[in-house]
């Protein structure tokens, strides 16, 4: 139930899946999925993880032919002859930097909602590579696992009546 983890998620699943299909129909297919899930985990700001969402991926698509349909038409009209290994090797440093910068934008900018309790860069740094929580993340951990052990209860009872 980490924010920045679910977001670090939410960005490699969208980056990978519009590079193997079209990036339209991930944003269309994993917008729900990711409304869903800070539903479930009752995040107050949905926009961070749907902006990473729809940013990744178009960074992803940009990595192969069928990514996105400028890619198609760039390759049937300039390059009938590049394969799509050739195309996707052509494109992958574009992408690992895109993604990183991408990626570093979007935890300095939404820090205070993916990094709770926080104080500064510094320490964001701490938390994502250190295993370092503050006193916000760790009441949000306590209440998710609270939540899923009320549930597992409920779920017992009902069984056994």
């Amino acid at each position: 139930p980490v924010n920045w983890k679910r977001s670090a998620k939410i960005m490699a699943m969208s980056t990978i899946g519009s590079a193997a299909v079209m990036n339209d129909s991930i944003v269309l297919i994993f917008s729900g999925v990711v409304v869903d899930l800070c539903v479930r985990h009752k995040v107050a700001n949905s926009l961070p993880y749907l902006l990473s969402l729809a940013t990744t991926a178009n960074i992803g698509s940009a990595l192969t032919m069928t990514g996105n349909p400028q890619n198609i038409l760039i390759v049937s009209l300039a390059y009938d002859d590049i394969s799509w290994t050739e195309f996707a090797s052509n494109m992958v440093l574009p992408v690992l930097a895109a993604t990183f910068v991408n990626s570093s934008l979007m935890f300095i900018y939404y820090a205070s909602e993916l990094f709770p309790g926080s104080t500064g860069f510094m320490q964001n740094l701490g938390i994502m590579f250190a295993g370092n929580r503050t006193p916000d993340m760790l009441a949000q951990e306590h209440a998710y696992y609270a939540r899923q052990a009320a549930a597992k209860e409920g779920m017992v009872e009902e069984a056994a009546t």
